[in-house]
């Protein structure tokens, strides 16, 4: 096979992954990891056949950084701990995403198989999450939709669905598929009940509004808001499930505010662990503590009336929030590869995004898994950290291609004109 027969078949084979990640996110049970698998091995293969063509640059060293510092923070507390690859268990799944990046910046061209193949693959996995969690909701009856997950992790990536597919109508392709895929993952959402994963859809709603407020204008916005409202009103009458939850929360905020952290059972026993986790880092300010560790000074935190005693009772002190989980085992180190996770993509797409849509894309999709992390450790999760180092990769990729292409065109109009 030539040069070029080569590269058209691994745009193919990228193409298809795109696509089956997206698609297979929430109807199957981690075939969308076994996808990122075997990309991960062509792009090995690739990268090795095509070495001496690979020009590295200073925006692949970023994303480098990015994709291998959760698991680079966790190395100390790998060794400290007996060698437990339970530190390991998300970040590994990030950092080996870094060949499947090299593979779609250096090996492909990635314009060919970047926008359909992701529409099309969050459009089908909207609607598998909306048929499943139906089935659950309404035949079954479990009263919160997990699919083949927790129920929690379920709303996350149901939400992250829809929050891609809000991020996608940039592209103008595929309008109303996307709209439609839209309200199918934010219903499949809803049925998670994950308060966590359904505030995260209006903030990118609002984020939306907001870039493309000239594009829409002040009409369109408010007959968006106004349906919003008006389905969020007849599903809240129309359910009394969603009654039972919205009066839960608003009962645990009135405890917290009026001081009785202890009797929220939810919200109250996440500012408990977060509280154990502020001591943790205290304890120890550089690497964190150890899972056993966490266990013990809870205990201890507990006799001395600092928190509840349910706090005792949660294995390795899982601090239920990907922040604060960084700061009690990891330390400084672990808030140093935060930032290179969450905030530097962040911010790298949020400074292209005119002049990439993958990059404006990127804005949306890391937005969302941050305040996903909030309430949530997501990133330790096998799946969901897979999806993120996956998708970043090609948020990446992506961005830096249709960046070289717009310099390109850029200089080719200045010779013109010339």
């Amino acid at each position: 096979m030539n040069l070029q027969n080569f590269k058209v078949s691994n745009e193919k084979i990228a193409a298809l992954s795109a696509f089956l990640v997206l698609s297979l996110l929430l109807i199957t049970k981690n075939f969308s990891v076994a996808i990122v698998c075997l990309l991960l091995l062509v792009s090995i293969y690739s990268i090795i056949k095509e070495r001496n063509n690979i020009k590295w640059d200073k925006q692949d060293t970023l994303v480098v950084i990015c994709l291998s510092a959760y698991l680079l923070s966790n190395a100390p507390l790998f060794v400290i701990d007996d060698w437990n690859f339970r530190y390991f268990k998300g970040a590994s799944r990030i950092i080996l995403c870094i060949p499947i990046y090299i593979f779609l910046k250096h090996c492909i061209s990635i314009k060919k198989i970047y926008a359909s193949p992701v529409i099309w693959g969050a459009t089908v996995g909207s609607l598998g999450a909306f048929l499943i969690a139906s089935y659950q909701f309404f035949i079954e009856e479990v009263g919160r939709a997990g699919g083949f997950l927790f129920s929690i992790n379920f709303g996350y990536l149901a939400s992250l669905l829809a929050v891609l597919c809000i991020a996608l109508l940039k592209l103008k392709r595929h309008r109303w598929l996307l709209i439609l895929s839209i309200i199918l993952a934010s219903s499949a959402t809803l049925m998670t009940l994950t308060r966590g994963a359904i505030i995260v859809i209006p903030i990118a709603l609002l984020l939306y509004f907001i870039f493309e407020y000239k594009a829409l204008g002040l009409r369109k916005i408010t007959i968006i808001v106004v349906t919003c409202l008006s389905a969020l009103t007849l599903i809240y009458h129309s359910s009394t499930t969603f009654q039972n939850r919205i009066s839960f929360t608003i009962k645990e905020a009135h405890n917290i505010l009026t001081g009785h952290v202890s009797s929220a059972v939810s919200s109250g026993g996440r500012l408990m662990l977060w509280k154990a986790s502020v001591e943790a880092i205290k304890v120890s300010p550089i690497t964190g503590l150890t899972y056993s560790e966490r266990e013990s000074l809870n205990k201890d935190l507990y006799k001395k009336g600092i928190v509840n005693s349910w706090t005792t009772t949660v294995q390795r002190g899982h601090a239920h929030s990907q922040y604060f989980e960084q700061l009690a085992s990891g330390g400084i180190l672990g808030v140093i590869a935060l930032a290179c996770m969450l905030l530097i993509p962040l911010i790298y797409f949020f400074r292209h995004r005119n002049r990439s849509n993958a990059a404006y894309v990127g804005v949306f999709f890391v937005l969302a898994v941050s305040i996903c992390c909030l309430t949530e450790a997501p990133l330790q999760q096998n799946l969901i950290s897979t999806f993120y180092g996956f998708m970043l990769a090609l948020f990446f990729a992506v961005t830096q291609q249709e960046i070289k292409n717009h310099k390109e065109v850029d200089n080719g109009q200045i010779r013109s004109q010339g």
